[in-house]
């Protein structure tokens, strides 16, 4: 019998053992094994053969496999939205034709009123210096472009998309005229859009740079060879294959809690630009150093089969059956009765993750994420105020920052790989593209508390003001003040330093004479700074309450009041007391 369901799919073509794997494993007869007979050799069973090289007919075949799967019986999430009137496209596409003389005759396009399938890529645009469409050789590119000229990344994606008989594709840096800010505003503006309606992303999850490419041959450890025919219980016989055990827990999730590992093996997942692609695609073929893999709305797939497809809860569809609104399915057990604040999770989900990320410029950070946070708009999320939201605004201030070797849940961590990973962004930094109630005023992971979901909220929001006028409120700072109404005491810092912890505190000693604690600081602040912020004022604010089992917590923001804006407070920290008799016998007052 078989110790696990290989639950074998399309048989692919059977490929000889390698030599390296022969003379590590021996001849290998034909009778039962179990996974745990591969384990020990150090290998694990799959369940589909794996190509020496993403280029190879395979592959091809594969990738048609699952978009003609997916076209055709993922009719219920995996269609691209097609709203009358709703439907932005983009101004320019690149239309491929085999030419004379070259592979290729590829050229810059406008767009009309099409109903025409077009393909868009997804990748690092890297330290080099690619070709791009600028005010100066947009009339030439639109007669043809060099496919020699091309880097590498846009060379195979052009080459995926005519062998899938697709005649179009979308790359940004031939497409937007990169140094008109003007035409780049009004299409970068489009980029949800442009991902959400493609017939298929490329992505190139394992290029660090457009020049690398999105074929590659895949390392001997990615490779498989045939084990031999496994025999079931009811006597049925299939063919097997052992690889060397490679993780896939990139795609088990969109959050940091897994997969953050995979950033050195998919330099895509650490690109800001990127999740929000990812997010947006109705499918996705990642070109990884050693796989295919496939994600759409509705399943996750690789080419070793490992990857269970179907109902799967993480990932992409996983992602996809949190955001669907619930309506008639009651049965559906993991959405929230409440689904503002389900979906406000989802968004606090969606930006933890994408805070650990990088991106070129700072000022990208609300750019970068526009077409998620408009997407979240439909979903019943309203009023966005920079990164939060008017009807979950107490929640959605209270986000924190991690200190020194700390994760989400406080504990030190110990793992080396993960630390080198996050270390530049420990402690947080505070950036001025944002005011300090967002979390965009960070540069460095954020978080949210998952304690506060019976807390109710403290503070009510009176109105925001405007910052400079946009035409996408989506994609820049669109609110510089917040006007809120709460509960505010007053008293200075007291700080100390936990030795064994070493994480900052601080205590606010309350003119009143009592003392709130539990709180800290966005940032990791210098002695230096600790001596002369002892002689300030400092305030902190009411933000949600919960009574439970005859105790009383609360959360509140510390503030400070900004020297360049008399009468008005700045963020510096956030707490969380077991006590709510410090906020006793005080008014409420207005805060700006």
């Amino acid at each position: 019998m078989l110790q696990r369901n290989l639950n074998l799919g399309r048989q692919e073509k059977v490929a000889e053992p390698s030599s390296c794997a022969s003379r590590k494993v021996g001849h290998v007869p034909q009778q039962q094994y179990t996974d745990d007979d591969a384990q020990l050799l150090g290998f694990t069973m799959v369940r589909n053969h794996v190509a020496s090289h993403s280029d190879s007919d395979e592959c091809l075949k594969q990738l048609q496999f699952w978009l003609d799967k997916c076209t055709n019986q993922h009719t219920t999430y995996c269609i691209p939205p097609s709203i009358p009137g709703e439907r932005a496209t983009a101004a320019r596409f690149l239309h491929i034709r085999e030419g004379l003389g070259q592979p290729f005759d590829v050229r810059v396009v406008a767009a009309t009123e099409h109903n025409y399938r077009y393909i868009a890529l997804s990748y690092c645009w890297g330290r080099s210096k690619s070709l791009t469409t600028t005010s100066q050789n947009l009339a030439a590119h639109c007669r043809t472009i060099s496919f020699k000229a091309l880097p590498g990344t846009f060379q195979d994606a052009i080459i995926i998309t005519q062998r899938l008989g697709i005649q179009y594709i979308w790359i940004d840096a031939l497409c937007i005229v990169q140094d008109d800010k003007e035409d780049w505003d009004r299409e970068s503006a489009k980029m949800a859009s442009i991902y959400q309606h493609s017939y298929l992303t490329i992505s190139a999850t394992a290029g660090a740079s457009s020049d690398s490419g999105c074929f590659s041959r895949r390392p001997r450890q990615g490779q498989s060879f045939r084990l031999g025919a496994l025999e079931s219980t009811s006597g049925e016989k299939t063919v097997v294959y052992l690889r060397e055990k490679l993780e896939h827990t990139a795609f088990h999730g969109f959050t940091t809690s897994t997969g953050i590992k995979d950033h050195g093996e998919y330099p895509m997942f650490s690109r800001g630009w990127c999740l929000q692609e990812r997010i947006l695609s109705p499918r996705i073929i990642h070109y990884s150093a050693t796989e295919l893999i496939w994600e759409c709305r509705t399943s996750v797939e690789c080419e070793c089969g490992t990857l269970q497809g179907g109902n799967v809860s993480w990932g992409k569809p996983g992602l996809e059956r949190k955001l669907r609104r619930v309506d008639h399915n009651a049965a559906v057990k993991d959405i929230a009765t409440d689904s503002t604040r389900h979906f406000a999770k989802s968004w606090e989900e969606i930006i933890t993750d994408y805070t650990t990320m990088s991106l070129t410029k700072e000022s990208d950070i609300f750019p970068a994420i526009a077409g998620v946070a408009n997407m979240m708009q439909t979903k019943g999320l309203d009023g966005y105020l920079a990164g939060l939201w008017d009807n979950d605004i107490a929640r959605g201030l209270l986000w924190y920052t991690s200190h020194e070797r700390y994760n989400i849940n406080g504990s030190y961590m110990a793992d080396e790989f993960l630390w080198n990973l996050y270390k530049d962004s420990y402690p947080a930094k505070i950036s001025r593209r944002a005011s300090s109630w967002s979390w965009a005023s960070i540069l460095g992971p954020v978080h949210w508390h998952t304690d506060t979901e019976d807390a109710v909220s403290a503070v009510k929001l009176i109105r925001a003001e405007p910052a400079l006028s946009t035409t996408n409120h989506f994609f820049a700072m669109s609110h510089n003040l917040l006007i809120l109404r709460g509960v505010v005491v007053k008293g200075k810092l007291s700080w100390f330093d936990d030795e064994e912890c070493r994480m900052n505190f601080v205590e606010l000693q309350l003119d009143s004479g009592k003392t709130l604690y539990g709180a800290q600081l966005d940032t990791a602040p210098k002695q230096e700074e600790l001596r002369m912020m002892s002689d300030c004022v400092f305030y902190s604010m009411r933000v949600l309450m919960l009574d439970e089992n005859r105790e009383k917590w609360t959360w509140g923001l510390i503030l400070r009041e900004d020297q360049a804006q008399p009468g008005c407070f700045k963020r510096i920290g956030w707490h969380n007391a077991q006590l709510n008799h410090v906020y006793e016998d005080v008014e409420e007052s207005e805060v700006v």
